[in-house]
């Protein structure tokens, strides 16, 4: 199954082909927190159009959310932002940024001191989401009718992997719609159609205001956030069948995507994937504590 409608821009999004910037632009601005104008520069010697850089979502809401944090932390009169240094950008190949690394310069500024880590690797939002697929009919052997999990196995260069079998997952597009982004990402690596009403956000369900926008894979050196989804579908067991082993992902532009189907009982001990592990443990939770609503 080679999937081949998807807009232009969602390709260039899914398989980071990304560019250097070429536009020049001053190397220093400001930005506002805390009530203060904080230094924004770029490493010199730069191409980096700061910008631009301040108009990227990521960026801005990375800005927005700690300056919410320097008004109402407890501890936030301990600690002084004096910089923050953009040193690298990508581009994808529709001339968007799709990353940036910046270093924020952030000091406690109590007798003790220190700086705090502040190398950020800003991406943004992702949304993941745990497929579980049962037979519509019933089998006169009860292991057809376990419920299986949907993974996507596709080379994944990061972690030095050309097969890393995961939850399928995408980033969120410009208007950052959660739901419509996870369903879109189902239909084009799975090839499953759903609407968004069927799926279930566990990330809201589990954690409610508390979860903010997701979790946090690599808060440490990372703003990416996940919001975890939901979907159990009743399929024949044709249509089962047919997904183990199908193919998706373009091609010629790089994209080497398997589907595998395991069972969701041994999902646990199949993969390294931090978002399976841990949309399975909010799954079982939410399960238990009765969150789920009925199929």
């Amino acid at each position: 199954m080679i999937l081949r409608s998807r807009s232009i821009a969602r390709r260039l999004s899914r398989n980071c082909h990304y560019y250097p910037t070429r536009v020049m632009s001053s190397s220093s601005q400001t930005i506002h927190l805390n009530s203060k104008n904080i230094p924004l520069t770029a490493r010199a010697p730069t191409t980096i159009d700061l910008a631009k850089v301040e108009a990227f979502p990521p960026f801005k809401d990375w800005v927005t959310a700690l300056d919410t944090e320097l008004s109402r932390s407890p501890v936030a009169n301990r600690v002084t932002v004096r910089g923050v240094e953009v040193t690298d950008v990508d581009e994808f190949g529709n001339g968007k940024i799709g990353f940036v690394k910046f270093k924020a310069d952030v000091q406690w500024s109590d007798a003790e001191g220190g700086r705090i880590p502040g190398v950020v690797f800003a991406r943004g939002g992702s949304v993941a989401l745990l497929v579980i697929v049962r037979p519509e009919e019933a089998s006169r052997e009860p292991q057809s009718d376990e419920e299986r999990v949907v993974l996507v196995v596709q080379p994944r260069i990061a972690v030095a992997s050309l097969a890393f079998a995961e939850l399928p997952a995408g980033m969120l597009d410009g208007e950052r719609k959660f739901s419509g982004t996870a369903a879109k990402e189902l239909k084009e690596e799975c090839g499953i159609e759903i609407s968004e009403d069927e799926l279930v956000d566990l990330t809201d369900l589990a954690l409610g205001s508390e979860g903010g926008s997701g979790v946090y894979p690599s808060p440490g050196g990372s703003d990416e956030y996940i919001r975890l989804f939901l979907c159990r579908k009743r399929m024949p067991s044709a249509e089962i069948d047919r997904l183990e082993g199908a193919k998706g992902g373009l091609r010629g532009e790089g994209e080497r995507i398997d589907l595998r189907l395991v069972k969701k009982r041994d999902l646990w001990r199949l993969t390294r994937d931090m978002k399976a592990l841990s949309a399975l443990a909010l799954y079982e939770k939410c399960a238990e504590a009765g969150l789920l609503p009925d199929e």
